[in-house]
């Protein structure tokens, strides 16, 4: 079967975007406490 490698792209994909997200509530935070 060729359709693991669409699973394999979604979760990168929503792995990176967990990660973005993850990063931009930190810089957030940081901003608005300073």
């Amino acid at each position: 079967n060729k359709r693991w490698w669409i699973v394999v792209i979604i979760s990168i994909i929503c792995g990176l975007m967990l990660a973005a997200a993850c990063a931009l509530c930190v810089v957030w935070r940081r901003q608005r406490n300073s």
